[in-house]
Order: C-alpha cells, then structure tokens, then sequence
C-alpha cells in the first residue's frame, strides 16, 4: 500500500515492485525457443508464476491508479499556486504605486505624433485615427478607475488629433461630432495640436470640418495631407497661435483642374515653422505659395521639391530664415545671388543619382553672412566643392557631408585644417 507523509499528506513515491531476476526466468526463454514441454515440477512452479504475476499486476495496477490520482492532485496544487503567484506579482507590480505625474509622463509617451529628420513621424501605422476609440488617449481611460481619472485630468493627453477622413465614410456624423466635441472639451484651453489626412477632393461638407473651424484660436501645430478646396474651408478663420505648419500634397489630387490660390494662413502672423511634404504640386503656382506669411518664417523644410521660380520666390520673401532643410530633385530656378542673411543652418540633400553639375552652382549662388552649420548630401562619385574664397564658408562651425568620393574627404581636410590653425 502506498503510505502518505503525515506532515503535507503527499504520498509517497516509493512503489514496491519485484527486482528483475525475479520477474527473469532463463528457462522461460529456454522453453519458448522450442516446442518442448516442460516437466511436472517446471509445471507446477509455472502455474505457481501466473497466480504470481497475477497479484502482482493487481498490485501494481492499484499503485497506477494512486499515481494517477497523486499527479491530478499535484496538478491542481500547482494550477492554483501557479494564480496565486500571478495575482501576487499583479499586486506588487509597480505600475499600482506609480505616482500620477509619472503615469501622466507614460501618458503623454503614448502619443502617435512624434519627431524624426525634422519631419512627422507617426509611431503607429497610417490607419491611426484619434477618433477610434481602441486607439489613444481612449483606451487608457477604459484601463481602470486610477487610469481613468488620471486620463481625464490630463487636458494635454486630450490636446493632439488625428484625424483620417478615410474611416469616416462610414462612421455615422452623430458619432464623429460626439467624440470630437469630447476631445475638445477634454483638452480644456490648451492649445491644440491637429493633423488632417484626406485623399478626398473636399472635406467641406463633413461636419467635423465645421468642428475644427470652431477651434482654430487654439492651434498652435498644424500639418495636413488634403487638397486645396479642402483647405479652401478655412479661409478666413484666425489662427492667433498657430506657430508649426506643415503641408503635404498641397493641390487638388487627382484631377486636371488649376491649383487655385488658397489664403487660410495669410493672417497666421505667429507662424515660425513651415514643413512642406511631397511638394511638387506647390510649384505650379506662385500665387499660392506667396499666399504663406514668409516674412516670419524661421525654420523651413521642403521635400521632394523641384528648386523653381516659386521656390526662389519663398526664399526672397523669408528675410528671417534661420534654417533651412530642402530634399530636391532638379534645379530650374535663377542663378543670380540670393542673399540669406539670417540663415544659420543649411541642410541640402540631392535625391537620385543624376547630377548635372548646376546643383553646385546654385548654392554658389547663395550668400550667407551668418552660415554656421552646413549638411550636404549628394550621389556618389559628384565631387563637391566649397568656393575657398567666398567668406562666408569661413564662418562654418559644423561641416557634414554624406557622400564617399575624394573629394568630399579632401574637403573635409581642407575645412578641420583651416579651423585647426
């Protein structure tokens, strides 16, 4: 019989079971060789075996059968042991006795909008839509009580919006305004910080258009991907703290009609920053991109733009321009020199691999007294070259070139050598 330990009632693992030479016969395999009978005293002691065995196997099939039972029983003590460690360790978990300007920190680290090479960067995929309610600030509000309060004493976490007019076709105009007033009356007066993406021809006639017409006193970041009569929907709005632009396909996609000069940021008088994504459309019309307050500009990017008259046009204009980052394809605008006396970084990539030699030229052309930091990223195997004599490259602090051609490396010497006597 199988005993159990009197201190924690297990049972024990001692099985008695007989040794090998017992359960061994030679002359059992002997036998079994051939066809030969056994005598009547091998006859006797085999039918004195089989009762044998017989008991044997019934004891040891009752001893299975405790096993079993023992294992169940070990089972179902390490399940519940198993939980209980999970639930302690839930319990102990720091996250519950996180302070809440902490969890406001990892809050606010939840954000979809973030910064990458002076460009939008959204941490999440472009299906993101603020208005979904699985997506942030909503599903940390839906966590639990603690988080819930915390969520919604956070007017900031409320402040940043996404909005992708793709997921509205379908989703009932009850439900869009609904949740878009929440967001607006959960960021308190904070500022805002709203981004609009629409591949379709006008957003003017959704009603959520008519929602954030209502909130542009407190902008202070807006970037966007939609046409221009989409754009055309807040004309005439005022934009007292708008301070980021940034503008991507900035023309009527998809269709043959004239770009049509667009003033909603004429009067944004506080905009320092101007982001343009994918421009090439903004070079159809001068018109348009004069409509932008240049004269207050201090930080500029332009991507994917063809260097043109409009582009030539914007940088006359923005007599305070600070830095400057432009990815490029070709060049076709003037030659002539263009005086930028405030410019004090340059960031100039080339993409592609074509190189006509007027590339070089054009930042020749440029003069700027208060240069300090220059960035060049050309193909490789073009050889770039800094005019020596020019003084205003003698004021450079900071020189970065990504190219691997000789060069590039003389240039780099030239430069280290000069600053190093």
């Amino acid at each position: 019989m199988q005993a159990s330990c009197s201190t924690c009632g297990m049972f024990s693992t001692h099985i008695d079971v007989p040794s090998p030479q017992i359960l061994q016969s030679p002359r059992i395999a002997e036998l079994l060789l051939s066809n030969t009978a056994p005598n009547d005293a091998e006859i006797e002691g085999l039918r004195r075996m089989v009762q044998e065995s017989s008991t044997l196997m019934e004891s040891l099939q009752d001893q299975i059968e405790k096993a079993k039972q023992t294992i169940s029983t070990l089972r179902a003590i390490y399940g519940a042991t198993s939980k209980r460690l999970k639930d302690t360790k839930k319990i102990l978990h720091p996250v519950r006795s996180l302070p809440r300007d902490i969890l406001a920190e990892i809050f606010f680290a939840c954000t979809p909008i973030a910064r990458e090479d002076d460009r939008i960067h959204f941490r999440y995929s472009s299906e993101f839509d603020t208005l979904c309610a699985r997506n942030h600030p909503w599903n940390l509000s839906h966590v639990c009580h603690a988080w819930r309060e915390t969520a919604l004493s956070l007017p900031r976490l409320w402040s940043t919006i996404y909005l992708n007019f793709k997921h509205y076709q379908t989703l009932p105009h009850r439900q869009c305004i609904f949740m878009s007033t929440l967001l607006f009356g959960r960021s308190a007066n904070l500022d805002l910080s709203i981004t609009l993406i629409s591949d379709e021809r006008s957003i003017v006639g959704h009603p959520l258009t008519g929602c954030l017409a209502a909130s542009t006193t407190r902008w202070r970041t807006f970037h966007c991907r939609i046409s221009t009569v989409s754009l055309e929907a807040f004309s005439g709005l005022a934009f007292p703290l708008l301070q980021e632009l940034g503008v991507g396909y900035y023309g009527v996609l998809g269709h043959e009609e004239e770009v049509t000069a667009v003033d909603t940021f004429r009067h944004a008088s506080n905009v320092r920053t101007v982001t343009f994504y994918d421009s090439s459309n903004a070079a159809e019309s001068t018109d348009v991109l004069g409509l932008f307050p240049w004269n207050n500009v201090v930080n500029l990017s332009c991507h994917v733009f063809a260097l043109e008259a409009p582009f030539r046009f914007i940088l006359e204009q923005a007599t305070r321009l600070e830095e400057l980052v432009v990815k490029f394809r070709d060049v076709a605008c003037s030659m002539d020199v263009l005086i930028l006396p405030r410019l004090k970084c340059l960031d100039l990539t080339k993409l592609g691999d074509d190189m006509t030699g007027i590339e070089m030229k054009w930042l020749h052309s440029m003069r700027l007294p208060s240069i300090e930091r220059l960035a060049l990223a050309f193909p490789t195997g073009y050889p770039l070259t800094l005019p020596n004599h020019h003084p205003d490259y003698n004021r450079i602090k900071h020189l970065r070139i990504v190219q691997n051609h000789p060069a590039a490396k003389a240039m780099y010497s030239n430069f280290y050598t000069k600053r190093q006597v």
